[in-house]
């Protein structure tokens, strides 16, 4: 479908040059996921009688599988996305505060202290940032992402909010199945009905595609380098 119209069969159009939108590999990676999230949908949809004993539990089960790969995919996407960025930004300063104070929490200062020892060449961030990084906590996210000069929590707040707030919030219901938390009859109706998840996995979609806008209006090169993109203008 062109612009509302539907081609004739075997009709050749001019499509013009690439647009400019390109997406990057975590991008890409985060598509892939939520296809695997979908494959659960069919199941999480299947209504039931909250009214009936015993609860068939096992659409309960279906419906926190499909939260749980949602909210990891979301997670995958924020990991991905900063080690992707990090890979990218180089060292032009080292002593610079900004940089040393962020690698002392996530990385390592003494392999950072004695590269800079040793060698003057620049070097990219990714280089020094050697702990494990847990993206599901809302101050790690916001600091990270901040370091890499995207302010997440401002591209939406309503959705930051409904994401990443310490009460309520998408975050929060994942940390409450993986330990275990049995849902109230409350909750099985509000917490997990079908508008529920639908609503979940529209606001993650959207805010990671804020997310990668952002990415791609700061850190282009990813695309300029890749193979697809080149092979386009040549044709």
């Amino acid at each position: 479908m062109i612009k509302g119209d539907f081609p004739d069969e075997g009709v050749s159009i001019n499509m013009g040059p690439p647009f400019q939108f390109m997406l990057s590999p975590p991008f890409n990676r985060f598509i892939e996921n939520i296809n695997r999230v979908m494959a659960f949908y069919p199941q999480a949809i299947k209504d039931f009688n909250i009214k009936v004993a015993p609860i068939d539990l096992k659409i309960i089960y279906d419906r926190q599988v499909f939260l749980i790969f949602l909210i990891n995919s979301l997670e995958v996407y924020l990991s991905s996305t900063f080690k992707l960025i990090t890979s990218m930004l180089r060292i032009d300063d080292p002593n610079s505060d900004f940089i040393i104070n962020f690698i002392k929490k996530y990385g390592s200062i003494e392999k950072y202290n004695e590269y800079f020892r040793k060698e003057s060449k620049l070097v990219f961030v990714s280089e020094f940032i050697t702990k494990r990084i847990y993206f599901q906590q809302r101050d790690v996210c916001k600091e990270c992402f901040k370091f890499v000069d995207i302010d997440i929590p401002r591209l939406d707040s309503r959705l930051w909010q409904k994401i990443f707030s310490k009460k309520d919030s998408y975050m929060q219901l994942r940390h409450k199945i993986i330990h275990g938390d049995r849902p109230s009859i409350e909750e099985i109706n509000e917490i997990y009905s079908i508008d529920s998840l639908e609503s979940a996995l529209f606001d993650i979609v959207k805010f990671i595609y804020l997310i990668e806008e952002q990415r791609f209006l700061k850190y282009k090169c990813v695309e300029e380098n890749s193979n697809f993109i080149q092979s386009l203008r040549k044709t």
